[in-house]
């Protein structure tokens, strides 16, 4: 359609011509990284929840089927139990992400000193901590450091990576939390 304009001596139609041009090239371009974005975030999410979702399954089929022992069956329900709470809170994330992307969930902000919430987080993980033989290490480089946050969500934050943290890091391993 745009070629179909005659350019024959208008410059201005030209200059016209080459901003609708633009614009259409910056909105496929935008739309792209968005779609790009999209799938990057629809197959992490996949992943995410794949994951806990398999060893619900697993446990939970050992238990009906019988191969599970009389002793393990509760070890293997409570797994399941707690892999079925980690799915909620991943669904939950998604949801306020979701929620925050449209505006409907604004922030909460207040000062608040992260040191205390840290140290309050890094103490409820020491069974976890224990389980897989790693050192916790709490690092601050003064005795307050005072943010202006929403301190629910700095919390669930600092509580997903110290989680992954221990997920993810080899037995007899160390993980370090600082401020400054």
């Amino acid at each position: 359609v745009l070629n179909s304009f005659p350019t024959r001596g208008s410059s201005d139609l030209d200059n016209t011509t080459a901003e609708v041009l633009s614009a259409v090239n910056t909105t496929n371009d935008e739309y792209a990284r968005l779609e790009q974005v999209r799938r990057a975030f629809v197959s992490n999410a996949s992943h995410e929840l794949r994951s806990p979702l398999t060893s619900v399954q697993g446990f939970l089929q050992a238990v009906l089927d019988g191969t599970a022992s009389e002793s393990d069956k509760e070890k293997y329900l409570k797994i399941a139990l707690s892999e079925t709470k980690r799915l909620n809170a991943l669904i939950t994330s998604m949801l306020d992400l979701s929620r925050l992307d449209s505006g409907k969930n604004p922030l909460t902000l207040s000062k608040f000193d992260i040191n205390e919430i840290i140290n309050e987080i890094a103490s409820k993980f020491e069974p976890a901590l224990i389980k897989k033989a790693l050192q916790l290490n709490v690092e601050f480089s003064r005795d307050n450091c005072y943010v202006f946050a929403d301190k629910d969500k700095i919390i669930q934050v600092v509580t997903n990576l110290v989680d992954n943290a221990i997920k993810y890091s080899p037995m007899y391993s160390r993980i370090i939390l600082t401020t400054s």
